[in-house]
């Protein structure tokens, strides 16, 4: 096996705000998504740095690191995780029978120290996975000696960095790392993984985030050395790490073709600002910070796969997960490279600050909502950081499993008990990519919906193009709706004043809402058309004579209702809760 008013209130509605996205193309459905097979990879870390996730504590007893591993294994069976990230190198150690690196102690304790009758936990751990239909990758950090200063002393005497002291540098903070510009410790990280690939039957060779700790790592001498033909000391890094993950790649693969050579970079590759081709953000930089390419290695097909690190919750303005994740999206694009997403189950678990967007509720919400927009933009699946952080929380585990199974949704956004009666009509547009929340996890059900925010949406639901002539004098280019209601204006589907103008930005009118459903719908045959009548609602004097037939006519396909008290409200502003019932209803009729 080698290889998802009071009544006013009652009624509240949903919209487009400038907040929402609407996306090019709708998807399947999260069933669909969970039924696609071994498409999606839905995994998880299981972290082995301090004992985070295994072993529970050190010991070098074979029965308690089995029953650790069984219930690993178990726990992610569960939680629907089909793909485990085990760390079997956090720190120029190993977890496995090495002839290269001493056994870690972070297993039993004491560097150096073999567990009791030879037990060889990634040997175990893969067969355990294999046995529940789980890949289990090999998760190496590259170039990490110590995680603290104090370690140092305490190394075995087979590491290699104490074999080689030339080998390390001691950073600023007091810890040692490998220096990734001498070319001996490039062959002796690719034969670290050539030898677990040789070894044990593994699925994936993974790295992670950790390659250059920062800019001021004290390696000037060995460019000197070594720098030749970089015109900088920066470049030079770049392509030390850009040559290992090339020459690790064609390593391991010609061991074994069927391997998946993986890599989880931080989140951002490069910031607009500072790389014309990067993405519109505001935060650390792998290419500038840790002088790791990652672009690179995907534009080039130097890995399998990548899983970026995007640890932000949607609406974060320095580093937005939904932006992150389209510019991730049109990097792998045209390329071989699979792309999942890195998501911080952590802080969802770990969040105790009530106004923080991952608290309780929120969290969950946030980590759902990620997961079905990974989904919606066709990536190859996520990866949760770490399994600790799903298992210590019931609502995280039982949502990821519930997520893998396909079985609805849920939690989308935090608020929709206050309006129940939309619920379904919400989770059917959210899985369309037709609505979206706010960055704090609400819906916001009972606020207004701009007129440009109801085309916006129609327009995406109904699906329809058309060449844009003109477009009205107050509707410009850069405008994020500018397509949408050109189109709408070439259909016959609105019109502006007698000036040429839309009033965009102004409110809709529960009316003005009906008559343009009704134009959509008239243009397909998709509705019959209905006389008006007075009585229909107790305020019908009220409605417009401009309204009146598609009030009629969409109250007749039972697309609009009036409210408790027998009226319809036509020139009230439409909220966003009931403009996702009467979208949604809408949606049903245009695509029977």
């Amino acid at each position: 096996m080698k290889k998802v008013s009071v009544i006013r209130c009652i009624a509240a509605v949903l919209c487009l705000s400038v907040m929402m996205y609407v996306l090019m193309n709708c998807i399947s459905t999260q069933k669909a998504a969970a039924e696609s097979g071994g498409s999606e990879m839905r995994g998880v870390w299981v972290a082995t740095a301090f004992g985070l996730d295994f072993p529970s504590e050190y010991t070098n007893s074979e029965s308690a690191l089995k029953e650790r591993i069984d219930q690993i294994i178990e726990d992610c069976g569960k939680a629907g995780f089909n793909t485990v990230f085990f760390q079997v190198r956090p720190a120029c150690d190993a977890f496995y029978k090495s002839e290269i690196f001493p056994w870690s102690k972070y297993l039993t304790g004491t560097q150096g120290k073999a567990p009791e009758n030879g037990f060889d936990p990634l040997e175990y751990a893969v067969r355990a996975a294999h046995k529940q239909n789980i890949e289990l990758h090999a998760w190496i950090n590259p170039y990490r000696v110590t995680i603290s200063a104090a370690d140092e002393a305490y190394l075995a005497e087979n590491n290699p960095a104490k074999i080689h002291r030339e080998y390390t540098v001691t950073h600023k903070d007091g810890k040692l790392y490998l220096n990734p510009g001498i070319p001996e410790v490039m062959q002796l990280v690719i034969d670290g993984a050539v030898e677990i690939v040789r070894n044990y039957d593994v699925d994936g060779i993974h790295l992670d985030d950790y390659f250059y700790p920062d800019g001021d790592f004290e390696d000037g001498e060995t460019y000197l050395e070594y720098g030749g033909g970089f015109e900088n000391i920066e470049d030079w890094r770049r392509n030390n790490v850009t040559e290992l993950i090339k020459n690790m790649g064609e390593a391991v693969h010609a061991e074994d073709k069927t391997i998946m050579f993986s890599v989880s970079p931080s989140g951002i590759w490069a910031n607009k600002g500072s790389q014309g081709e990067g993405s519109a953000t505001d935060g650390a930089e792998s290419y500038s910070r840790y002088f790791a390419d990652t672009r690179l290695w995907v534009r080039e097909n130097l890995i399998d796969c990548i899983i970026p690190q995007i640890y932000w919750h949607r609406g974060y303005a320095p580093a937005d997960f939904t932006t992150l994740v389209d510019w991730w999206t049109e990097t792998v694009s045209g390329t071989k490279v699979k792309l999942c997403i890195g998501l911080a189950a952590y802080k969802a678990s770990d969040a105790a600050d009530q106004t923080s967007p991952w608290y309780g509720e929120k969290g969950i919400s946030e980590l759902t909502s990620q997961i079905n927009y990974c989904r919606m933009k066709n990536a190859g699946g996520y990866a949760m950081y770490r399994l600790g952080s799903v298992t210590s929380n019931k609502e995280i585990f039982d949502m990821t499993a519930q997520m893998s199974r396909g079985e609805g949704i849920p939690v989308i956004f935090t608020d929709l008990h206050e309006c129940p009666w939309a619920k379904d009509a919400v989770t059917a547009l959210y899985e369309k990519g037709i609505v979206k929340g706010f960055g704090d996890g609400s819906f916001g059900g009972g606020k207004m919906v701009s007129r440009a925010d109801y085309v916006v949406m129609l327009m995406r639901s109904c699906g329809k193009t058309a060449d844009i002539t003109d477009n009205f004098t107050d509707v410009q280019k850069s405008d994020y709706f500018y397509d949408e209601i050109g189109r709408a204006k070439a259909l016959g589907y609105i019109s502006g004043t007698g000036d040429n103008a839309f009033l965009p930005q102004n409110n809709i009118s529960r009316q003005d809402m009906a008559v343009i459903a009704y134009r959509v719908l008239k243009a397909d045959n998709k509705i019959e058309t209905a006389k008006w009548n007075e009585t229909l609602f107790a305020d019908g004097a009220s409605v417009s004579d401009y309204a009146k037939e598609a009030v009629a006519s969409l109250s007749k396909a039972g697309v609009i209702n009036g409210y408790q008290d027998g009226t319809f409200a036509p020139s009230a502003n439409a909220l966003r809760a009931e403009t996702a019932v009467m979208i949604y209803r809408i949606d049903k009729i245009l695509n029977k």
